[in-house]
């Protein structure tokens, strides 16, 4: 969001609008999880599926108001469509949303993991190795156990995009490596 932000203050009339709010509205997902971050995961889900509606359907209209200065904008239009249609998904099927948010986290860890990521340690915001932000999350998830939180489907989840992640890996690999 805030790369979208400053992006925009390099545009021209609709395109930097566009750009900024697209920004805008990422950047105001991020400050909602971080004031309220004891929400519930049910909400998180409503909130993550408003945001890949919202910013979906901005990628599309910055994708078509910088047609003429982007190359392939159809790629950013493709994406849109379907962080829209991730978000009707999401916004439909929350829980199986939730379990797939994991999923995916746990891909991350074996696709991405030195890849720096912005931890949380009181206050400060810290970069870390994905590793060992996931390896934290991980260990913190079994200390759920009396809580409602399922954190059975959280662990069982990251092990499943992980071993699905390390399956494929240097396939996913090579089409990230190839812009899909």
């Amino acid at each position: 969001g805030i790369v979208a932000v400053i992006f925009s203050l390099g545009g021209r009339g609709n395109i930097r609008w566009w750009t900024a709010l697209w920004g805008l509205v990422s950047v105001a997902a991020g400050v909602a999880v971080f004031l309220w971050p004891d929400i519930t995961a049910t909400i998180l889900v409503y909130l993550i599926a408003v945001w890949a509606v919202l910013s979906g359907a901005l990628e599309i209209a910055v994708a078509i108001a910088w047609r003429r200065e982007l190359r392939n904008e159809w790629v950013l239009i493709v994406s849109g469509a379907l962080s829209i249609l991730v978000g009707l998904v999401l916004a439909i099927f929350p829980g199986a949303g939730a379990i797939s948010l994991v999923w995916l986290v746990g891909a991350y860890a074996v696709l991405f993991p030195t890849h720096r990521v912005l931890g949380l340690l009181g206050w400060f915001l810290i970069p870390v190795p994905a590793f060992v932000f996931l390896a934290i999350w991980f260990v913190g998830q079994f200390g759920l156990g009396g809580t409602n939180v399922a954190w059975e489907a959280h662990v069982g989840g990251f092990l499943f995009g992980l071993v699905v992640a390390a399956l494929f890996r240097g396939r996913l690999l090579r089409r990230v490596a190839a812009g899909f």
